[in-house]
């Protein structure tokens, strides 16, 4: 009895969310040790860090462009602290993940219970998709979604004029999330008009949105002849990721249905997500991103409502945060500890060269150079997949000279060993660096 009546304190109940927040973001840097333990798109983040910092946001760079604005502004701030680069760029993430969740304890909190808001922080925390958008570095994602639920906390408790700020920011912080909240407010607005109530503020919010959306994405035409593709997780992938929160969700079917029928907000979001997955519309993949958190919301409303044991509900949430620990050990680092130390060769590269390196580690080595980096197909690569193909075949050594020439000099080539028989041309060519690093000093 002690020990449920210790539970339900609220100051023993957020130190205990707190630590599961601190083991879920610091576990892969603890376990393995080292900085690089996170997937590709850390190095698009870490080049920006490079960049002397002459204003706030400063010049940006391939990954983080003009329109990327307040995640380089927050990237900034952290940055005057005068940490170093790593430290920088892996605090200020962690730290947008903080921004995220207490942005959602506070919505869900302002609308439902306590309670509800600390399962609903659980069941998102310890999810296999959000640990797996972590592992991704869904940087920009969840600082915009972050600022989406601090929005709609914001119009859960009236203050419409923060609602009509923090909404401004979206569309210069992430581009598949400004695509989401601006459908979801439009259905929002539709459904309060449906039912004869005042939908102004929400047609509103979806104007500023959309105005700012299109004046920094002038180009919309094209993207939607040429869809973009976001790769994350497919429909079968997400299921199988959650399948304890439908199980739930099934077992307490009908008082879920009576939920979603007077509640417009986790009916529309959920009910896009579901569209635009099943659909296969643009960004479909990064949409399992977005519904784990109003999945989540459903699933602690259903639980703190139906569940009125702690003792019952504390046991569940702890096999829950078991599955979910599973895939922390199952999400390995993205890059080994011998390829990290050898990045640090990067740093005698001058900012006029060209780097080319492998494909896997083209956003990393990105991150540790100012360099211009090239690979097959990426970062505005001048050569066609057949050009690879043959040079790859290394038939013609003349043709191999010729290929590499066709970059800017001078020319280094990040390449691990496994990969050298491929991208290295004749070794009387290069000057060998470091174990990964070549300089190519051939010219026609």
């Amino acid at each position: 009895m002690k020990l449920l009546a210790l539970i339900k304190k609220p100051s023993t109940l957020g130190l205990g969310v707190l630590g599961a927040f601190i083991f879920v973001h610091a576990f892969s840097f603890v376990y393995y040790k080292q900085w690089l333990v996170l997937g590709f798109d850390s190095g698009f983040y870490r080049r920006y860090l490079l960049e002397p910092l002459s204003s706030i946001p400063h010049r940006a760079v391939p990954g983080l462009d003009h329109t990327v604005i307040f995640p380089r502004v927050w990237l900034d701030l952290f940055r005057l602290s005068g940490l170093s680069t790593d430290v920088v760029l892996y605090l200020s993430y962690v730290a947008a993940c903080a921004f995220l969740f207490s942005g959602l304890f506070f919505f869900v909190r302002s609308r439902s219970t306590t309670r509800t808001a600390v399962i609903t922080l659980v069941l998102v925390l310890f999810s296999p998709v959000y640990i797996h958008g972590y592992w991704f570095f869904l940087y920009k994602n969840i600082l915009a979604v972050g600022i989406l639920f601090w929005s709609l906390y914001c119009l859960q408790r009236r203050f419409y004029a923060g609602a009509f700020l923090l909404v401004c920011l979206i569309p210069i912080t992430h581009q598949s999330t400004t695509i989401f909240a601006g459908i979801l407010l439009f259905l929002l607005a539709i459904f309060e008009f449906w039912h004869r109530r005042t939908g102004a503020v929400f047609l509103g919010l979806w104007f500023i949105l959309t105005s700012l959306y299109l004046l920094y994405h002038p180009t919309i035409v094209s993207k939607i002849v040429t869809p973009p593709t976001a790769l994350f997780l497919t429909p079968g992938e997400f299921i199988l990721m959650t399948w304890p929160l439908f199980l739930m969700l099934s077992y307490f079917a009908t008082s879920v249905f009576k939920l979603l029928r007077r509640d417009a907000l986790l009916l529309c979001a959920l009910g896009l997500s579901a569209v635009w997955m099943i659909g296969s519309f643009p960004y479909a993949e990064r949409m399992g991103f977005f519904v784990i958190f109003f999945l989540a919301i459903t699933a602690a409303t259903v639980l703190s409502k139906h569940v009125t044991s702690s003792g019952y509900l504390a046991l569940g949430l702890s096999f829950y945060a078991v599955y979910g620990t599973y895939f922390l050990f199952d999400h390995k680092p993205y890059l080994d500890a011998s390829t990290e130390m050898q990045l640090g060769s990067l740093d005698s590269v001058p900012r006029s060269a060209s780097v080319l390196t492998t494909n896997y580690l083209a956003s990393t080595v990105q991150g540790y150079t100012t360099a211009t980096v090239y690979a097959p197909g990426l970062f505005k690569d001048p050569a066609p997949p057949v050009a690879w193909e043959f040079y790859w075949s290394h038939q013609s050594g003349n043709y191999d000279r010729a290929f590499l020439a066709s970059f800017p000099a001078p020319l280094y080539l990040f390449i691990p060993p496994a990969d050298a028989g491929r991208f290295l041309p004749v070794q009387t060519c290069l000057a060998k660096q470091s174990q990964y690093l070549y300089k190519y000093i051939c010219t026609d």
